[in-house]
């Protein structure tokens, strides 16, 4: 069998990509707290949920906060940036 043409039709594997630099993350602590802003009920408890939208020079971060539980014992959610 003529091997040019095997060749041809069967490329030989890719060699395996190189694996990524795993992520370093950088302790930075405590960087919001939704009690910490009175005057909006909605951002009581929680910062949960967060969502990244990356910016040319910037990056929003959207989450979720709870306000008190209503008069049942149940909490809603409402997203914020």
């Amino acid at each position: 069998m003529d091997t040019a043409w095997t060749e041809a039709i069967a490329p030989a594997a890719a060699p395996p990509a190189a694996a990524p630099e795993p992520f370093r993350w950088r302790r930075l602590g405590l960087v919001f707290d939704p009690a910490g802003h009175p005057g909006r009920p909605w951002m009581r408890e929680f910062a949960q949920a967060p969502a990244t939208l990356v910016f040319d020079d910037f990056v929003r971060v959207y989450f979720s906060c709870r306000p008190a539980p209503d008069a049942e014992g149940r909490y809603v959610s409402y997203t914020g940036f």
